[in-house]
């Protein structure tokens, strides 16, 4: 028993001097403490409890305990305000207070019942709960969805050229409206062209000189194939091969293809 006795002295030596405020001098008393606390029994969920003890007489130390600790309940020690803390936990507890000195101890005990279900939404993932308990305002867990496949991005492939016709016009004009890259362009010159080759001239020169004068209205930056147009005209005419208003109407549905096929 004098062991046990100075064993608890020196436990409460130590707690003494890390709270500050007591020195050995307080601990020597030449009999146990009386612990005097006042607290409730019962509380409001989510409400700490506090059991003062203010009116204890010499007991420089103090310990206190709750047992079972299960969830988010704890107990605090507040020496300055001579009181201890517990949370406000639905369930029932055992509250222990423990006041030291060298003449002895003094053990003050309670049970506590706080009623309602363990809050929400700590005690379904409490490891101490001993069942779940039902969270209707818990948000439920959503299934996680399954990474969606992505459809690759399609790369543009570029229009295909068209083929040489009779005069092996077709690509070269294809390449050069491409460069130009005024889509709406190509189709409306392309138009034009055809209207040209569909029409109803009296003669080769007449047809050729529509032809001209449509190229004339046409942007600066149609100028490299205007002139790849005229030239081709005036070589195939100098090698006899436009001999008629079919032969040319030929070629401009040639060009017209070539630039159909830019524009897209």
């Amino acid at each position: 028993m004098t062991q046990n006795k100075w064993v608890l002295a020196g436990i409460a030596v130590l707690v003494a001097v890390a709270t500050g405020g007591y020195t050995a001098k307080d601990l020597l008393h030449p009999s146990a403490p009386k612990l005097v606390v006042n607290g409730p029994t019962t509380g409001t969920p989510g409400e700490p409890l506090f059991f003062d003890y203010g009116s204890t007489s010499g007991a420089p130390a103090i310990f206190a305990e709750v047992y079972p600790r299960k969830g988010e309940m704890h107990i605090e020690h507040e020496p300055l305000r001579r009181r201890v803390r517990v949370n406000g936990i639905p369930g029932t507890y055992r509250v222990t207070i423990l006041g030291v000195n060298l003449g002895g101890q003094d053990r003050w005990e309670t049970t506590i019942t706080i009623p309602g279900e363990t809050p929400c939404p700590s005690c379904p993932t409490c490891p101490d709960c001993p069942k779940p308990v039902p969270c209707p305002d818990c948000p439920k867990p959503q299934p996680a969805d399954p990474a969606k496949p992505v459809d690759p991005v399609k790369p543009v492939e570029p229009s295909p050229e068209p083929p040489p016709g009779r005069f092996n016009v077709a690509p070269e004009v294809f390449r050069l409206a491409k460069q130009i890259n005024d889509p709406a362009g190509a189709k409306s010159l392309a138009a034009q062209c055809r209207a040209i080759a569909d029409g109803q001239y009296s003669s080769l020169n007449a047809m050729a000189t529509d032809v001209v004068k449509t190229l004339g209205t046409l942007s600066p930056a149609w100028q490299p194939l205007t002139s790849k147009v005229k030239s081709v005209i005036a070589a195939l005419y100098t090698e006899g091969k436009l001999q008629n208003r079919d032969d040319a109407a030929e070629l401009l549905r040639e060009v017209a293809g070539a630039l159909e096929a830019a524009g897209k």
